[in-house]
């Protein structure tokens, strides 16, 4: 996991130092991001005895949101179906 989070540095150090016209690959930031994330994660999970991904899912202001199961996603449409027949009836 090291290995990992230091090219990703040695990247990133490499693009601060290029022209601004430069920008990174999704690729790079992907791998940034989950390695930063791997690397936080895991001692607030110990702290706070939740994800951080949950814990920013609480705040709106950040933007992120809990994706929906499939379930979730079935029941919704189907309620919805029921509402716009029960309209038409």
């Amino acid at each position: 996991m090291t290995h990992y989070i230091s090219v990703s540095a040695k990247e990133a150090a490499n693009l601060r130092k290029t022209t601004k016209a430069v920008k990174p690959s999704k690729a790079t930031v992907k791998d940034t991001v989950k390695n930063s994330y791997l690397k936080i994660n895991e001692p607030f999970k110990n702290l706070y005895n939740i994800d951080l991904a949950e814990a920013l899912a609480k705040f709106p202001e950040i933007g992120l949101t809990k994706s929906k199961t499939k379930v979730q996603k079935q029941k919704e449409t189907r309620e919805t179906v029921r509402r716009m027949k029960n309209k038409t009836e």
